[in-house]
C-alpha cells in the first residue's frame, strides 16, 4: 500500500483515541545501512523523537534488532524502550527481561562456531566472523561481489561440523547464524506486544512494526491482520505499506509523537511536537 494510506490510518487511530505500540528494526530502518556495522550510529534527532515516543502515555517503544542486547542498548540510549537483541532471543528494558534458555544453553557451542568459521575465511577478503552471543554474523559489506555463495557454502560446512541446530539467515550482505530453537523476530514481535499493549493507554492499541530485512518479514507474516507493517525500501515484502528509505522513517516517527503525544508542545532534539507527561 502507499505511505499515504499509511499515514491517513494512523492518523484516524490517534484521533479515535487509540494506543500505539511501536515496533522497529534498527540497522536500514533507524538508521542507514553502512559498510562497518559498528559505524552505524543513531542522529541525535531520531533519538529525540523516539524519547519522546518513549514518555507519552499512550505511546510503547521496542526496537528488535539482530545486533547484541548490549550493543542495541548502547547504541540506542532512549530511557523506557524496550530492547530486543538478537533476533528477539534476548529482552530487557521497561520492566521486562527474557533471555531464551535453549539458545542460552548453546552460546558456548556458538562460541566455538564463530572461531571455527574464523580459521576457514582469510581466503575471503573483506568477510568478518562477528560473534554476538547467542548469534553469529557474518558480514561481506566490503567483500568482492558475488562472495555470497561462498561465504553460505563455507556456514553450512562449518555448522554441520558443529552438529548443533543453527540455521542460517540471510540479511543485506551479512549471513546470520542463529540457533533453531523455534523463536524468530515475529514471535518477539507477538510477545512484545502481550507484554507491552495493557501498559498503554488508549480505547484500543495500534501495533505498528517497521523494518527493512529479511528477518523483518517474519515479523510481518507474524502481524498479519493484527497490526501495520512497513517495509523500509524495495523488494518483495509481506507488509501492509512501503516508506522508501530512513528518511521517510524519520518522517514517520514525526508524525507519530505529533498524532500519539499528549500535552504541551516540546522540542525533541530539533523536533517540535506535542508529547505526553512522563509514565509514573
Amino acid at each position: 500500500m502507499v505511505r499515504g494510506a499509511l499515514t491517513t490510518t494512523l492518523a484516524e487511530a490517534a484521533r479515535g483515541g487509540a494506543g500505539l505500540l511501536l515496533l522497529s528494526d534498527y540497522d536500514g530502518t533507524l538508521t542507514p545501512i553502512v559498510r562497518r556495522p559498528e559505524a552505524a550510529s543513531l542522529d541525535e534527532a531520531t533519538r529525540g523523537v523516539l524519547a519522546a515516543l518513549a514518555r507519552a502515555p499512550r505511546v510503547a517503544v521496542g526496537v528488535i534488532s539482530g545486533r547484541a542486547l548490549e550493543d542495541l542498548r548502547g547504541r540506542v540510549r532512549v530511557p523506557g524502550v524496550v530492547y530486543a537483541g538478537a533476533h528477539g532471543l534476548e529482552v530487557e528494558g521497561a520492566g521486562l527481561a527474557f533471555r531464551h534458555p535453549e539458545a542460552t544453553r548453546l552460546a558456548p557451542g556458538l562460541a566455538a562456531l564463530a572461531e571455527a568459521l574464523a580459521s576457514r575465511l582469510p581466503s575471503l577478503p573483506g568477510v568478518r566472523v562477528e560473534p554476538k552471543g547467542l548469534t553469529v554474523a557474518l558480514h561481506y559489506r566490503e567483500a568482492r561481489a558475488g562472495v555470497a555463495p561462498t561465504v553460505r557454502r563455507i556456514a553450512r560446512a562449518a555448522v554441520e561440523a558443529s552438529g548443533l541446530p543453527v540455521e542460517l539467515l540471510p540479511g543485506k550482505r551479512v549471513l546470520e547464524l542463529r540457533p533453531a530453537v523455534g523463536w524468530t523476530k515475529g514471535d518477539c514481535a507477538l510477545w512484545l506486544r502481550d507484554a507491552l499493549a495493557p501498559r498503554v493507554v488508549g480505547r484500543w492499541v495500534t501495533t505498528l512494526y517497521v523494518g527493512d530485512d529479511t528477518t523483518d518479514e517474519q515479523v510481518f507474516t507474524a502481524l498479519k491482520g493484527q497490526g501495520l507493517t512497513v517495509r523500509v525500501g524495495g523488494g518483495r515484502t509481506a507488509a501492509d505499506f512501503r516508506v522508501k528509505d530512513v528518511r521517510a522513517v524519520r518522517r514517520l516517527l514525526a508524525r507519530l509523537l505529533a498524532w500519539f503525544g499528549e500535552g504541551a508542545t516540546t522540542q525533541a532534539n530539533g523536533v517540535t511536537a506535542p508529547v505526553g507527561p512522563r509514565r509514573r
